[in-house]
């Protein structure tokens, strides 16, 4: 088993190589096995683990930033000292350890140690560790270190001091001495202090390779992606150059052991083809921790869950059948459809262990409206379960809008809730210093935004370092004008005579712009997501700094699979608008609006919305939305909420790009008979004038057509709306193929399902939930009822 040591684009501006490519040209260049060595970030290693499968070994490790003085530039700014005098920079200097963790203890004192890096006192542009941290944790065993290669413990004059102390406190077993055989003055001095140091102090020493790009060509663009990460232009003087990585491409396994060769020749030092082999088997065979998904892990909230759950549920269901709302009672011979749908919840959310979420939220809920915290009526998916709204969770009822359990959780599969809760703009913070104090800060943490160089922004961020026009920036607008800007630029290329020619003047630009397209361009913070684990967050991962908020290193991707589940705790100026009002209503009527009695079919809202009288209305007060409002108030039917829901669904790119936004206008207008993708989806359409324009309804019409179960539904809406090409074909082949040879009822033409592929693609790309338009056209309602 030999080891290919990567970084990846997950070190911001020092690796021009995606975790999904290493593990691909690591097999295609003989390799068995590969080591992250990011800089201070793991969160590599889901990406490369899940690449990896299980016939190549992935091994977690770090480039650990160590200092003299970690806390000094804290405390030396505390005091108002000068952070340009001598004794700042020499405390400051840092040194690295590339460490590599050997079991799931030595996971969990990584966490610690880079948690630590990322507390106030330590973070100085970058996170920091001091030796002493370093040594406490190596001396714990469960970790091995490795010399690192730039910024090299061997760079400092007092490497060997450093070395003996890690050595005395963990031994040697676990430390080894690497060389990395490059073919350059500054690798050889490094190189030969490696090897003089572990023959003085019998390391064993190890030989690695690493790479921080694919091939030798890439090597530019590695300093392109760092002028772009360090907003640097390509002819400013002084900019860093590191002649010395020039040569950091994946190479194979031969390449290594000639180099290995051709280092001692140059050097006069004895090295053995066991450094590029058998140490590397024992470094790989003691490092047996492997990333892999984990269990949910959520708060306590009650001794027996599903009980307390159903307790709750049961007396909230009772309470919503008699109280109106929204204009609305449940009729009594509808008591048993509600029935009926809350056993089916309950024995989902029991089987799949959920109860605690939903009594979380609910505690979450109910703090805030006792503390006059407003709330938002429920967005998003969470509106479609009929607990969330017996509990309190949403007031959103799903029977009456016909809503989908299913598009919150998905029976079939594992996959973990995520809540969208809407709390005022302005006291969000009470929100969020709630979860701390309820849970613990050591619970609660935010989630960060991994942002990636898309075909637009890897246009401009080149455009700018190479110093082209501003008028000819503004190619990058243009892209919006394709159906797909997901694909590659040199595709794009073909389809925009304008970047055909901005191609053509701009050269060296677009190609970088080529390269770049899809490596990581920076970390930053989702704006509403929270974590709220039952166990302490330094378990599942390390917790780093956004700003001045906690974060774990994980985005929102990966959060789930480290059983991780997601709160969206939203701020929503409207909230603060709504309260506003009804506190002017009351001091100067001394009348108390309740707003959840307010009728969602009330004939003056309705009317207003036709006229396009909706300036200040919440999602309707644009100048586009009230000509689209005015359109259909003139249809053939009078307004109604349902329209009004359709209205905040259609909207949007995916929608008007379709076509499904003007034949949904013309039949309400009744220039159009509503028309039929298939017979089948007549049902699941009608309300929508013949149109799909939800998700939920391209997740119906793959199971009606296709056959499809639900999980496999649930598949298709979340390949789309992630624009993930490869599975995207390959589900849509599926459901063509099915739909064809009527694995339903009646086979289908390649035409029709070809037709309602496309729509669904476009759809999901840029669709609506329907829970999502349910809840928006409800707080517009009342919006345009206070107004």
């Amino acid at each position: 088993m030999k080891a290919l040591m990567v970084r990846t684009d997950f070190s911001l501006g020092e690796s021009a190589l995606k975790a999904e490519n290493a593990v691909k040209i690591a097999r295609e260049a003989g390799y068995t096995a590969v080591i992250s060595a990011d800089s201070m970030n793991i969160a590599s290693v889901i990406p490369l683990q899940r690449a990896a499968g299980d016939d190549m070994a992935v091994i977690c490790g770090v480039k650990l930033n160590i200092v003299d003085d970690p806390t000094y530039e804290h405390r030396a700014k505390l005091a108002k000292e000068s952070m340009r005098c001598m004794e700042s920079l020499e405390r400051g200097r840092n040194y690295s350890f590339t460490a590599l963790i050997k079991n799931e203890q030595g996971y969990r004192d990584i966490c610690e140690l880079m948690t630590a890096a990322n507390t106030r006192e330590q973070f100085y542009f970058v996170p920091r560790l001091s030796l002493e941290q370093l040594v406490s944790t190596y001396a714990k065993g469960n970790i091995i270190l490795l010399t690192s290669d730039i910024g090299s413990v061997f760079q400092r004059n007092d490497f060997a001091k450093i070395i003996s102390t890690l050595i005395t406190a963990g031994g040697k077993d676990n430390f080894y001495s690497v060389v990395y055989p490059h073919p350059t003055p500054f690798y050889d001095q490094i190189n030969f202090r490696a090897m003089k140091v572990a023959s003085a102090l019998k390391i064993e020493p190890v030989a690695f390779y690493p790479a921080y790009y694919e091939s030798i060509d890439d090597a530019d663009i590695k300093d392109i992606a760092h002028m772009v990460t360090n907003n640097i232009k390509i002819d400013q003087p002084h900019r860093l150059r590191i002649p010395h990585q020039r040569d950091n491409a994946v190479n194979g396994r031969r390449h290594l052991l000639e180099a290995l060769k051709a280092f001692s020749v140059r050097m006069d030092v004895p090295v053995t083809a066991a450094m590029a082999s058998t140490t590397q088997d024992t470094i790989i065979d003691a490092c047996t921790w492997r990333w892999h998904e984990l269990p949910p892990a959520l708060p306590k909230m009650a001794d027996d869950e599903p009980a307390t759950l159903m307790k709750l549920a049961v007396a909230g269901l009772r309470k919503r059948l008699t109280t109106k709302e929204f204009g609305y009672t449940p009729p009594a011979s509808e008591n048993r459809v509600y029935v009926e749908r809350l056993k089916y919840e309950m024995d989902t959310l029991t089987r799949l262990g959920f109860c605690g979420y939903f009594l979380m939220v609910r505690d979450l809920m109910n703090h805030s409206r006792e503390t006059g915290i407003p709330v938002g009526p429920g967005r998003g998916s969470s509106a479609g379960s009929l607990v969330a709204w017996c509990i309190g969770i949403t007031n959103v009822d799903p029977i009456r809008h016909g809503l989908l359990f299913e598009r919150f959780i998905n029976p079939e599969r594992l996959d973990l809730p995520d809540a969208d809760l809407d709390f005022s703009q302005a006291r969000r913070h009470e929100v969020i210093e709630y979860l701390n104090e309820r849970y613990g800060e050591d619970y609660v943490a935010g989630i960060p935004n991994f942002t990636y160089l898309g075909a637009a922004s890897a246009l401009r961020d080149t455009a700018r370092i190479y110093g082209v026009e501003s008028a000819d920036m503004a190619v990058s607008k243009e892209l919006k004008n394709v159906e797909d800007d997901s694909l590659p630029l040199e595709e794009l290329r073909e389809q925009l005579a304008s970047l055909d020619k901005y191609a053509t003047k701009y050269p060296d630009a677009f190609n970088a712009a080529c390269k770049l397209q899809s490596l990581m361009r920076g970390f930053g913070r989702h704006a509403a997501g929270m974590i709220v684990a039952g166990v302490p967050l330094t378990e599942r991962t390390p917790v780093e700094r956004r700003g001045d908020a906690r974060c774990i290193a994980f985005d929102k991707r990966y959060c789930e699979a480290m059983g991780l589940i997601k709160l969206d705790v939203l701020g929503l100026a409207t909230l603060d608008l709504l309260d506003s009002a009804k506190r002017y209503i009351k001091e100067n009527t001394g009348e108390d609006i309740n707003l959840d009695a307010i009728s969602l079919e009330d004939r003056k809202v309705l009317d207003g919305f036709a006229a396009g009288y909706t300036q200040g209305v919440f999602q309707l007060e644009s100048g586009p939305m009230r000509k689209l409002l005015k359109d259909l108030g003139g249809g053939i039917e009078p307004m109604s909420f349902k329209t009004v829901v359709a209205t905040t669904a259609l909207f949007r790119p995916g929608p008007i790009q379709s076509g499904m936004l003007d034949d949904y206008v013309s039949v309400a207008k009744g220039f159009m008979a509503p028309h039929s993708l298939h017979p089948m989806l007549d049902e699941i359409s009608r309300d929508t004038n013949g149109v799909l324009i939800y998700q939920e309804q391209i997740m119906a019409a793959t199971r009606i057509l296709a056959g499809f179960s639900m999980a496999e539904a649930d598949s298709v809406r979340k390949a789309i709306g992630k624009k993930d090409m490869e599975k995207m074909k390959s589900i849509g082949g599926d459901f063509i193929k099915r739909a064809e040879e009527g694995w339903v009822t009646v086979s289908l033409d390649d035409g029709s399902t070809r037709k309602i592929h496309k729509a669904a693609r476009l759809l999901c790309a840029d669709g609506e939930r329907r829970t999502y338009a349910e809840a928006m056209a409800i707080n517009a309602d009342i919006t345009s009822f206070d107004i």
